[in-house]
């Protein structure tokens, strides 16, 4: 019988790589100068597209929540406005 391959990533590990990866490129690009173009364009093919969908779902949010501040903005005023003519 085969023995399944688990492979367990913890976060701690992810930060690490991301962070070799960061200080490599931060060293890289600081002593040659032809690095940078060719690095800020293929960051840029990434990075740009994904805070755009980032910005997206922070304008739905935004419009959500606004929406219902709003509405229970009005159901106060509603509901004080009954216990007012009630009275």
């Amino acid at each position: 019988m085969k023995k399944k391959f688990n492979l367990h990533v913890t976060p701690r590990f992810v930060l690490l790589i991301l962070t070799i990866i960061c200080v490599c490129s931060i060293g890289i690009s600081y002593f040659r100068d032809g690095y940078g173009v060719s690095f800020r364009t293929a960051v840029g093919y990434i990075v740009v597209p994904l805070q755009t969908g980032i910005n997206k779902v922070g304008g739905f949010l935004r419009t959500l929540l606004m929406k219902e501040f709003l509405c229970r903005k009005r159901w106060k005023k509603m509901s004080a406005c009954g216990r007012r003519m009630r009275l």
